[in-house]
């Protein structure tokens, strides 16, 4: 088809000017669409290079109109759609988008080949990952607890079996010693002592070399054991364990007070309409008593996100794009996006119902190799670079501690116990032959 034999007037979708101090940025989908900031008729972007390339190849040549308040379409209270795909309907354009691929949209306009595949995200703040009351438990394994129950008990009875066959001029209290000593083992992990030698328990044994290499054994076990608890412990804590507020949709149910945001006419809003009937419909009401216009109040609500106070519902990538900006001009960094896979989709460029086959089948073949090339990957980068500076993070896995990790300190306890038998029964032995001598 010659070039200029069909003219194609598209409309590109402006969106979200945002007021930070007295900078007033006017912000558009990136990196599908980057207005000039000098000159707001002049435009570049993924699509607009596409529309470039078009043109070049002699598809058709285009006029671009853009529009601050349009918005992608939904169907309206009157059950007629409005957006740019009201305008599509109407006769009004020719081509739009990029828009979200929707099942319902596709049924009264055409899609070209998809540019690329979306998903829609939820910006939150971020809150202490660290909240679990049962942390404590976790720093070792199941493995090392039942170990050191072990060792405990068997320190506490090879003490008591001093204590009970050593000579003493008085009577024994077998049964209670035992459990004095099973106290005193298991206190000596916050750093107590067995107490006084001259306690009944400790008296007559205080100065057996068996017993002495016990507790010295014992309270060297304890200092491994307690300075890789305390290090690990602490390092969990002071490391920086900070994660979204909202992590999915059923996360707005326990926070009945959140306001939830997106943009009218957008395709959130059209998504979303899938959750009445269900227990999340409450979460759709939210959303739509709190629409926000485009080029509107977006920079009040991301700071209200931030506070904890609401939420935002947005696409992937501007949604990446808009905290980025934010970051780089006010050095604010705590909002974060979740993904949620209930309104994933692709997006494509869109046309009216009647663009001829012909035209449609080249758009097609346009989109394919404009792909390949990989055109879009250099302005997608660009696009999310401060958010990835923002919300980089070293993502550290951490496991408890088990045997491995801890064998020293096990190796260590029981050469000490082998070495106070080993004294315990030369006392004994030499008890026996002063005895007979």
């Amino acid at each position: 088809m010659p070039l200029g034999s069909f003219r194609v007037r598209v409309y590109l979708l402006r969106k979200y000017e945002v007021s930070l101090g007295n900078a007033i940025l006017s912000h558009k989908w990136n990196p599908w669409i980057v207005l000039d900031k000098k000159n707001k008729s002049l435009a570049h972007g993924v699509v607009v290079e596409f529309y470039d390339e078009m043109k070049r190849s002699k598809v058709f040549d285009y006029t671009l109109k853009f529009l601050s308040s349009l918005g992608g379409g939904v169907i309206g209270p009157d059950g007629k759609w409005n957006g740019m795909v009201g305008a599509l309907i109407r006769n009004e354009i020719d081509m739009a988008g990029p828009l979200f691929l929707d099942e319902r949209r596709a049924k009264v306009i055409n899609y070209a080949f998809p540019l690329a595949f979306a998903d829609l995200v939820i910006i939150s703040g971020v809150v202490p990952a660290n909240k679990d009351p049962y942390l404590i438990f976790g720093i070792f394994s199941a493995e090392i607890w039942g170990l050191i129950l072990l060792a405990v008990i068997i320190c506490a009875g090879l003490a008591c079996i001093i204590y009970t066959i050593l000579p003493s001029t008085k009577e024994k209290k077998t049964t209670q010693a035992f459990f004095r000593y099973l106290w005193s083992f298991q206190i000596s992990f916050i750093g107590k002592e067995f107490g006084s030698n001259k306690r009944w328990f400790i008296r007559h044994v205080c100065k057996s070399p068996s017993l002495k290499i016990l507790r010295c054994t014992w309270f060297l076990t304890c200092l491994v054991l307690m300075s890789a608890y305390s290090e690990i412990i602490t390092s969990t804590f002071a490391a920086d364990r900070l994660k979204p507020q909202f992590e999915k949709l059923e996360d707005f149910l326990d926070y009945p007070s959140i306001k939830i945001g997106t943009y009218k006419n957008s395709y959130p809003v059209l998504c979303l309409e899938k959750l009445a009937n269900t227990k999340l419909e409450s979460i759709l009401v939210r959303l739509k008593n709190d629409l926000v216009k485009i080029d509107e109040n977006i920079s009040s609500w991301l700071d209200n996100v931030e506070a904890g106070k609401a939420a935002f519902i947005g696409e992937t990538m501007y949604s990446k794009f808009m905290i980025g900006e934010r970051f780089k001009l006010t050095g604010k960094c705590n909002l974060r996006i979740t993904k949620f896979d209930i309104c994933s989709g692709y997006i494509a460029v869109v046309s009216r119902k009647e663009m001829p086959e012909r035209t449609l089948k080249k758009i097609d073949k346009g989109v394919l190799k404009f792909i390949e090339g990989g055109f879009a990957k250099r302005q997608v980068l660009e696009s999310v670079i401060n958010y990835d500076i923002c919300s980089e993070s070293i993502q550290v896995v951490r496991y408890p501690l088990d045997l491995e990790d801890l064998l020293g300190a096990f190796a260590i306890l029981v050469a000490g116990l082998d070495l106070s038998i080993f004294c315990f029964l030369m006392e004994l032995c030499m008890g026996l032959i002063n005895n007979i001598i």
